[in-house]
């Protein structure tokens, strides 16, 4: 790193969320102190750029508001997973006669909510997105809006019903053999027949941002390798995979739009990332009229921050090191999180910039290193492991630890 005192060290500071203790704004700033810190010790001059980043699951709210501090948020109530009211939070940009909104679907529907485990998992629900997404519709035509785009950030949800409750919440109806209405995920079993919903009658499109790949059914997907996180009983995992199996079956291989992904030639219920959050994307894609698409979280969140740009800009305005960090960093980093795709766009664009990772924990450390990521650092190495009754760890404590370790990570990579 370079000692001209007349050179200024450019940092470009990009974290995730360190989850439970710190917003990626606020371990952003922990981590300018902590380089502030290196430089003084030096006695250099440093020139921070803070760009907080999220993946599209938890935190991405928080994330978007920080790098968008114009956007103006909206406050709405909403039922949870299992139907008790919450007062939720979207954000809102309009320009001209067209409106983007943003909602992190984990606000309404989030396992970690208050008495989101008190259902059991075949019985939680998706209504309250989709009483969202009619409320957005409804609020955009009062309003005169022409286009409106809704961005879902999905992850974190303590749902797995395929988005059965969010579509029969925007008209979808449902009906068994004898023309009955299916009203629960357990009678999916029956399912025969699905009527979508009309048109809206504005320009609607749908982004759904996810950190996995996985698809809505099979030994990856919402049902066998998420419901039991959320609480599920083997038995249940079972009710969850069939019932989605049957809905997706029934629902087809058609869709909405002429868009597909490029590794997506299934059905779009077997389109990958369709398992993130319950499977909650799933009737949107068979919308008709209505342009529903699933993207990249971390992708989404390099384009905002403008971190290719100043990449670019780092040509003739050199950046010294990229500093970046999670609360916790192991293999699962390595799929669709803020640090791959961090370190997959760095690496394509200016591979002889360092991208230093300071966490509040490394694991997996082999794995990480065999994927390039040779630079790691965590807070338990510079600060010592935490104990069970230091949780939960003050807002104070967590900026002071991550500060501590930058500085010091910094210090062993570039030693006087």
């Amino acid at each position: 790193m370079s000692s001209n005192r007349n050179a200024p060290i450019r940092v470009l500071i990009a974290p995730d969320k360190f989850k439970g203790t710190l917003t990626a704004y606020e371990a952003a700033e922990a981590m300018r102190l902590g380089v502030r810190d290196f430089a003084a010790e030096r006695d250099l001059l440093i020139d921070c750029i803070l760009r907080p980043l999220a993946d599209g699951g938890e935190g991405s709210r928080t994330c978007l508001r920080a790098l968008h501090p114009d956007m103006r948020e909206l406050q709405r109530v909403f039922p949870d997973s299992v139907g008790r009211s919450r007062q939720i939070a979207a954000l809102v940009a309009d320009e001209a006669d067209r409106r983007s909104e943003y909602l992190e679907t984990a606000d309404i529907i989030g396992l970690e909510l208050p008495g989101a485990r008190d259902v059991p998992v075949p019985d939680r629900s998706t209504t309250g997105v989709g009483r969202y997404i009619q409320d957005a519709i409804d609020r955009a035509q009062a309003d005169g809006v022409r286009e409106l785009t809704l961005h879902l950030f999905l992850g974190g949800s303590a749902t797995c019903d395929g988005g059965f409750h969010l579509a029969r919440a925007i008209g979808f109806e449902f009906f068994d053999r004898n023309n009955r209405q299916v009203e629960s995920v357990r009678e999916l079993q029956y399912l025969n027949r699905i009527e979508p919903p009309s048109p809206p009658t504005i320009l609607l499109s749908i982004r759904a941002f996810t950190d996995v790949q996985n698809e809505l059914i099979g030994p990856n997907g919402a049902a066998r390798l998420f419901a039991q996180q959320k609480g599920a009983t083997p038995a249940e995992v079972e009710i969850l995979e069939d019932a989605l199996n049957r809905m997706g079956s029934v629902f087809g291989p058609g869709g909405n739009g002429d868009h597909v992904p490029p590794t997506a030639r299934a059905p779009r219920y077997l389109w990958p990332g369709t398992g993130a959050a319950g499977g909650l994307i799933v009737p949107l894609l068979y919308w008709p009229g209505v342009d529903t698409r699933l993207e990249s979280g971390i992708d989404f969140f390099l384009n905002e921050a403008g971190i290719q740009s100043e990449l670019e800009r780092s040509e003739t305005h050199t950046i010294d090191c990229i500093v970046t960090g999670e609360g916790a960093t192991d293999a699962g980093s390595l799929q669709g999180k803020v640090i791959a795709g961090l370190a997959r766009l760095s690496r394509e664009m200016r591979p002889d910039i360092p991208l230093v990772i300071v966490s509040g924990r490394i694991q997996d450390e082999s794995r990480l290193q065999a994927a390039g990521l040779d630079k790691l650092f965590d807070t338990v190495r510079f600060c010592g492991a935490l104990q069970a009754d230091d949780w939960p760890l003050s807002p104070e404590r967590a900026t002071q630890r991550l500060r501590i370790s930058v500085h010091k990570a910094l210090s062993t990579l570039f030693p006087l």
